[in-house]
């Protein structure tokens, strides 16, 4: 009896070591998993609710040559992906536009509706798609924002065709490269992935025909985690720090008045700006019906 003990207590502690060696590999940098092959069926995908672009998803799915692992139809809306998360890595997918919208692929998402945070990537397909220089963006979403209007920077050009077209997304830490249909050169540089979401779930959003999407976690192609510089560091024209009041509520949408300002100190807050001076508030409220408010921001100059 003795001996079976020490056998199975010897077993466990090769087992919990080998364990813990594992999890320190997948975390080392640079390190990558064995890819993730996501079938296009209803096991695997469910339709989401209506968001701010666009209304509820309901999926399709069929079988066709060619496309052993199946194919998932979106007329409108998304569908998420059910129990995988991402966090860094390569997501490969291939997509085939239905008319003109704005199909893609958001990833790292977490909460849904107002709560919802994670970043986006996004074509434009519309017949001007390969001549504009907005044919592809990036955008975080931020509390149920999305966010592509404050963000024009991520936009680019992209040889975006009639038929399939093949993506390729790779993330590490706060950057992203975005490569399409295998061209050596990125289609988009993200040098700082805007949104506070650091692991979350796939989506995917029409209108579009999906299929062979891939996600290799850890593969991101020797892609540093960390920012580039921003080139607005050392400007010291840019203001850094406001100070933002609570929501005031308003009766109309008519300019509010100076003397409508909040007095009490108590009703104030400071707030840093971000990136290239932006101060975004997004990431202060949420997406909802509330009633119409408006914040006041401002900074005391002292001139002398």
């Amino acid at each position: 009896m003795a001996t079976k003990i020490r056998m199975r207590m010897q077993l466990f502690i090769k087992q919990g070591l080998f364990t813990l060696a594992a999890l320190l590999i997948s975390s080392a940098p640079g390190y990558a998993e064995a890819p993730i092959q996501v079938p296009m069926d209803a096991s695997h995908w469910h339709g989401l609710e209506a968001d701010s672009m666009g209304s509820k998803g309901n999926p399709e799915f069929t079988r066709e040559e060619g496309f052993p692992q199946g194919l998932m139809t979106l007329k409108e809306g998304s569908a998420g992906r059910d129990g995988l998360t991402f966090k860094d890595g390569t997501i490969e997918y291939d997509f085939k536009a239905i008319g003109d919208g704005a199909p893609g692929i958001q990833f790292r998402i977490n909460g849904s509706g107002a709560s919802e945070n994670g970043e986006e990537f996004y074509f434009r397909t519309g017949q001007d798609c390969r001549a504009s220089d907005d044919c592809v963006q990036y955008t975080p979403v931020i509390h149920g924002f999305m966010l592509w209007d404050v963000y024009p920077q991520y936009q680019h050009q992209a040889m975006l065709l009639d038929g399939w077209n093949h993506v390729r997304l790779v993330v590490s830490g706060r950057r992203m490269q975005v490569y399409v249909n295998g061209l050596p050169q990125p289609a988009l540089s993200v040098g700082n992935l805007e949104s506070d979401s650091k692991i979350g779930y796939i989506h995917l959003r029409g209108p579009a025909q999906y299929a062979n999407l891939v996600a290799t976690p850890g593969l991101v192609d020797g892609l540093p985690p960390q920012p580039t510089p921003d080139v607005t560091a050392d400007d010291r024209a840019i203001v850094r720090r406001w100070e933002l009041s609570e929501l005031c509520p308003i009766s109309s949408l008519a300019a509010p008045a100076y003397a409508e300002m909040p007095k009490a100190a108590s009703a104030w807050q400071t707030i840093h700006a971000e990136r290239g001076g932006l101060v975004n508030l997004n990431r202060q409220y949420t997406m909802g019906d509330q009633p119409a408010a408006v914040s006041w921001l401002r900074y005391t100059v002292n001139a002398k």
